[in-house]
């Protein structure tokens, strides 16, 4: 294994993106699975060797992928369809009028929303038609100082803008704006508190409502201290509101961590609590009508020796002929501690709640690796690192914890893995309780006349139950 490798999967399909270099252009390998792994077509299209992939979005007829070209002052863009069934491109070259970083984008058709970072550092939301090559900027976010969080799709016709800002007494707080796709304001709710700051915030619809869980911190940190939720109506009216700070879930599991902690905790006085730890909100779905929710800490190291794989980009870069970019000598991958899960009546009281720690994982993507199953009273959490599984069952209900389970993704029997690798690594929810786990193995390969070490990129289906 010599290059790039990506993945991508929609309900019935995954496809495997990889690059191979043709004199000056590059050819970009495109194959589709089924859910049995079996191989459903493979074809290949040839672009400039300055273009790097950005983007990669799936439904359920096309896999669309956002190439940005090198070396073009942040202007030049390539935009492709790809139809899986009938094993056919579409491609739209776009030349942005002015420079911009583009974060994320999100597809409507023939629209394109880009959430961007213009060369001042200001943020710019934009909408981009691929038949007009029209690009037309939201010009609220260019002359204010607010930090765009991320932008959301909200239905087929809406999307949402998260804004970062400072409130009274300089607290953080989130304004969430709704836009149609030809820039109409629709409306905006703002999620702020008197005495925190608020960190993190994600959404969901259910029954023509919406239900915001965010994180809620001290001023000046992102280091979270509870959580609440907000109920609001069709009209982004607040119907209802949930706070938890004395972090009730979080109590028995600090007795033991630490007495300084636990005096602040037996004080209750939340708002002056440091944990010490960055949690992002991850799972957030509602099912036979609860709410669950769940809750990942992660924590960067910057002491690191300087040799560990973490300091490195793992792709390979085309137009410097060039593999592993050095980002940080003392980054040594984020290390993960805790995991919290949730589960709330839809008026937002917890009913079940479990928090466990994490033990030996760290990773090189800033993302939640825990998974969640629910089966019948047991709640199942398991991640995959290293090529290995890592699964612990608990009954939610007595709070009964079982011992640790460990897995090897299984190998062909010719095979022996020598190393699995971090960085890529990935593993993500694909039908049922099905999941795909990706990344780079060194294996031994055994046959009649030698063993051949090889590094290679692989993929394991797996089903949890």
């Amino acid at each position: 294994m010599n290059r790039n490798f990506w993945v991508k999967e929609n309900a019935e399909h995954f496809l495997v993106l990889s690059d191979i270099e043709n004199g000056r252009n590059l050819k970009w390998i495109f194959k589709t699975f089924d859910r049995e792994l079996n191989p459903l077509n493979d074809t290949v299209l040839v672009l400039d060797r300055s273009y790097t992939v950005r983007n990669i979005n799936s439904d359920d007829k096309y896999f669309n992928f956002f190439f940005k070209k090198n070396y073009s002052n942040e202007k030049d863009y390539l935009y492709v369809k790809y139809d899986y069934i009938l094993n056919t491109f579409s491609s739209y070259e776009i030349g942005l009028p002015l420079s911009l970083t583009i974060k994320k984008i999100l597809l409507y058709k023939e629209n394109l929303i880009l959430l961007s970072n213009l060369k001042n550092g200001r943020n710019l939301v934009s909408i981009y038609n691929v038949n007009t090559r029209q690009l037309n900027n939201i010009y609220d976010y260019l002359y204010s100082d607010n930090d765009i969080i991320d932008i959301i799709k909200s239905d087929s016709f809406s999307f949402d803008v998260l804004l970062s800002k400072n409130g009274e007494n300089n607290l953080k707080i989130i304004e969430r704006k709704k836009y149609s796709i030809n820039r109409d304001f629709i409306g905006s709710y703002s999620i702020e508190s008197n005495k925190n700051s608020i960190i993190e915030s994600k959404k969901i619809r259910h029954n023509k409502k919406e239900y915001n869980v965010s994180l809620l911190g001290i001023k000046n940190s992102k280091q979270a201290l509870g959580f609440r939720i907000d109920l609001l109506g069709e009209k982004l009216e607040l119907l209802n509101e949930k706070k938890f700070l004395e972090i009730n879930v979080l109590k028995d599991f600090f007795i033991s961590e630490s007495k300084i902690l636990n005096k602040k905790i037996d004080k209750k006085d939340p708002n002056n609590l440091k944990l010490g730890y960055e949690f992002y909100i991850d799972t957030l779905f509602i099912s036979n009508n609860q709410i669950h929710i769940s809750f990942e800490s992660l924590k960067p190291n910057y002491s690191n020796d300087g040799f560990s794989n973490y300091s490195y980009m793992p792709y390979y870069n085309s137009f410097t002929g060039r593999y592993d970019k050095k980002i940080n000598p003392k980054f040594g991958g984020y290390s993960h501690d805790i995991s919290i899960y949730l589960v709330l009546d839809m008026l937002g009281n917890i009913k079940l709640s479990s928090i466990e720690r994490i033990n030996n994982l760290k990773t090189f993507d800033n993302k939640p690796y825990v998974n969640y199953l629910i089966n019948g009273d047991n709640l199942i959490s398991f991640f995959v690192n290293k090529g290995i599984i890592t699964l612990f069952k608990k009954d939610i209900i007595k709070n009964i914890k079982s011992q640790v389970e460990v897995f090897k993704l299984k190998v062909d029997e010719n095979e022996t893995v020598i190393k699995s690798e971090t960085n890529p690594e990935g593993t993500f929810h694909w039908y049922s309780n099905n999941y795909l786990s990706y990344g780079i193995q060194n294996i031994k390969i055994k046959n009649p006349t030698q063993n051949i070490i090889k590094r290679v990129f692989f993929i394991s289906n797996f089903e949890i139950n």
